[in-house]
Protein backbone atom coordinates (compact mmCIF):
# COMPACT_ATOMS: atom_id res chain seq x y z
CA UNK A 1 0.00 0.00 0.00
CA UNK A 2 2.84 2.57 0.95
CA UNK A 3 4.18 1.38 -2.62
CA UNK A 4 1.53 2.33 -3.97
CA UNK A 5 0.89 5.86 -2.94
CA UNK A 6 4.62 6.23 -3.05
CA UNK A 7 4.60 5.90 -6.90
CA UNK A 8 1.01 7.59 -7.14
CA UNK A 9 1.61 10.79 -5.22
CA UNK A 10 -1.78 12.11 -6.50
CA UNK A 11 -4.04 8.92 -4.95
CA UNK A 12 -2.96 9.81 -1.63
CA UNK A 13 -3.95 13.50 -2.28
CA UNK A 14 -7.49 12.46 -3.04
CA UNK A 15 -7.94 10.17 -0.13
CA UNK A 16 -6.57 12.82 2.10
CA UNK A 17 -9.01 15.23 0.88
CA UNK A 18 -11.65 12.53 0.84
CA UNK A 19 -10.70 11.36 4.55
CA UNK A 20 -10.71 15.75 5.43
CA UNK A 21 -14.46 15.92 3.66
CA UNK A 22 -15.97 12.72 5.53
CA UNK A 23 -14.56 14.42 9.02
CA UNK A 24 -16.12 17.42 8.03
CA UNK A 25 -19.42 16.05 7.33
CA UNK A 26 -19.52 14.08 10.18
CA UNK A 27 -19.03 17.31 12.69
CA UNK A 28 -22.31 18.69 12.63
CA UNK A 29 -23.17 15.13 14.13
CA UNK A 30 -20.80 14.89 16.88
CA UNK A 31 -21.78 15.26 20.50
CA UNK A 32 -21.12 18.50 22.66
CA UNK A 33 -21.97 18.05 25.60
CA UNK A 34 -18.71 18.31 28.03
CA UNK A 35 -20.91 16.72 31.08
CA UNK A 36 -23.18 14.16 30.78
CA UNK A 37 -27.00 14.64 32.11
CA UNK A 38 -27.60 12.20 35.08
CA UNK A 39 -31.16 12.02 35.87
CA UNK A 40 -32.23 12.26 39.48
CA UNK A 41 -28.92 12.95 40.97
CA UNK A 42 -28.83 15.73 43.15
CA UNK A 43 -24.84 16.69 44.68
CA UNK A 44 -26.45 18.41 47.67
CA UNK A 45 -27.81 15.48 48.88
CA UNK A 46 -24.83 13.65 50.16
CA UNK A 47 -24.14 13.76 53.98
CA UNK A 48 -20.98 15.74 53.03
CA UNK A 49 -22.14 18.61 51.06
CA UNK A 50 -20.87 19.05 47.97
CA UNK A 51 -18.12 21.46 48.54
CA UNK A 52 -15.52 19.06 49.02
CA UNK A 53 -14.81 20.82 52.38
CA UNK A 54 -14.71 18.80 56.04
Amino acid sequence: MIRFFASHPTAANVLMIAIIILGLTALPKLQRDTFPVIRGWDPQSFPWGHSGRG
